[in-house]
């Protein structure tokens, strides 16, 4: 029978041939349990390993230990299953093998495999069956902590509605979790070209295989927001993908892994929010400006003919500015986000406009000192000043903000290369390592324990950046938390 030994003579008990003694030698130093019994299930023979893991005496295992007797054994729960393959394994001739739990001689329960394989005579009859038992508990415990993590994860992605993708670089192979229905509709693995191709709309394709590109070569990170196809263009639903490098050949990711998952509804409150911002915006605007014009004259005629009132007057028209301002700092905020911020540029001396902001923005405030180190000689600049101006006074402002102890200000200008670099450091509260790619977002505030509260919105930065890069520019933070701040931004020069 395939599978199976024969042995040299019908009926002889195969321990009885010559070399037991080198035979039972060599068994006690497997470690796993071994043993031989008839076919009624009586043990003839076991190893050393046995007797070390069942704790019980070799005279008293052989004597007593019939077919039954395997109930002290086996852990009640899989007596049944094991009792009926072994009665089913003896009725067909073949090999036994099963997963069980065998006690210990200190009472503890140990997953094993076990494999029993008979031994026939030359007649095709079944003498006697040897088996052996490994332990495997350990293994089994991996597993099914490994099934239970697997289980919560299913169970996590689910309820965020998030789809998992493992992503075999090399091979540009892209798996996805079971849940991965609701984006594509094939199972299995499909080709990132493919799925940009087949999911992704046209006008986002381009900049996720290049944020895929640098990913791959450069950060190891992968995020980006994208829209999918979905029938009508109205029905595109937008999905955030975050990703990371798990393992990297030549400098480059092999393998990156992360989820993805749908942002649709947050980009339709995020419209909403900006046509409400919009609307409330502009609808302000006529009112606020009417009501500037009319404090204007109202200050005009209170200088004479009521002094007292002028004082008062005044400090109306600073509140009414102050409302100007935000005001057009969310229609700055709409056009940004909409890409339609338009700029009237020109040339102009850079360092002329950083001296005219660090004089009006010294009166403000008597703790702190604006420091001056601006570079000679550097060309005219080709961009909009009154924008640019706008971008030095949100910067300045916030460097005397977020430094409430005072101190000294500092203001460079540089020339590197075809760039201007222009760059505000204060010796305030400073920005956590973890949000330096945050504070440019919309409405973004930094938080420090050690203050309570700062004004604003949190727009300032986030209109700073938008003008910035809509010049083709760039703006970065860096800084020691606690000890300020440092943000500079820079401008392309002509030639």
């Amino acid at each position: 029978m395939a599978g199976s030994n024969s042995i040299a003579q019908h009926g002889q008990n195969p321990l009885s041939i010559a070399g037991v003694g080198a035979l039972q030698t060599i068994t006690d130093l497997v470690p796993d349990l071994l043993w031989n019994n008839d076919i009624q299930g009586k043990i003839l023979w076991f190893n050393k390993r046995w007797i070390e893991y069942t704790g019980d005496n070799l005279n008293k295992e052989r004597d007593q230990l019939a077919f039954k007797g395997w109930q002290t054994i086996i852990h009640p729960d899989d007596f049944v299953a094991i009792n009926e393959k072994w009665a089913l394994s003896l009725g067909n001739d073949r090999i036994l093998e099963t997963q069980l739990r065998l006690r210990r001689a200190d009472g503890v329960y140990r997953w094993h495999i076990a494999r029993s394989v008979p031994m026939m005579d030359t007649l095709g009859q079944i003498v006697c069956w040897f088996g052996s038992a490994t332990d495997i508990d350990d293994l089994k415990t991996t597993e099914q902590a490994l099934s239970r993590s697997e289980e919560r994860l299913r169970i996590a992605l689910q309820s965020a509605e998030m789809i998992a993708w493992d992503w075999n670089v090399l091979l540009d192979e892209l798996s996805w979790s079971e849940n991965s229905s609701s984006f594509i509709d094939k199972k299995g693995s499909e080709k990132t070209s493919a799925l940009l191709n087949r999911y992704v709309v046209s006008e986002d394709r381009q900049t996720l295989a290049d944020s895929l590109d640098k990913a791959i070569k450069e950060a190891g990170v992968f995020q980006a927001e994208f829209r999918a196809i979905a029938g009508e263009k109205s029905e595109n639903r937008w999905y955030y993908v975050y990703g990371r490098t798990v393992s990297r050949q030549n400098g480059q990711a092999s393998r990156m892994a992360g989820v993805l998952y749908n942002i649709t509804n947050r980009k339709l409150l995020e419209h909403q929010k900006d046509d409400f911002f919009s609307i409330a915006s502009h609808e302000l605007k006529t009112p606020v400006t009417s009501i500037k014009a009319y404090t204007e004259v109202l200050s005009e005629m209170a200088v004479d003919s009521y002094p007292q009132g002028a004082v008062l007057i005044d400090k109306l028209n600073k509140q009414v500015d102050r409302l100007s301002d935000l005001i057009n700092n969310l229609l700055d905020t709409t056009k940004i986000y909409e890409g339609l911020l338009n700029l009237n540029p020109e040339h102009f001396d850079i360092n002329e406009l950083i001296e005219e902001r660090a004089e009006d923005l010294q009166l403000l405030t008597s703790k702190h000192t604006i420091v001056l180190q601006l570079e000679k000689g550097i060309p005219p600049v080709f961009a909009d000043k009154e924008r640019i101006r706008q971008v030095l006074t949100n910067l300045i402002s916030n460097a005397i903000k977020y430094s409430p102890g005072g101190g000294d200000i500092l203001i460079r200008s540089e020339r590197e290369g075809n760039e201007l670099k222009v760059s505000v450091e204060d010796s305030g509260i400073g920005i956590p390592d973890e949000l330096k790619t945050k504070v440019f977002d919309r409405f973004f505030r930094v938080k420090n324990p050690r203050v309570h509260s700062f004004p604003g919105m949190g727009l300032g930065l986030y209109i700073t950046a938008g003008i910035v890069q809509q010049h083709g520019g760039r703006i970065l933070v860096g800084n020691k938390e606690d000890r300020g701040s440092l943000i500079y931004f820079t401008l392309p020069l002509e030639g």
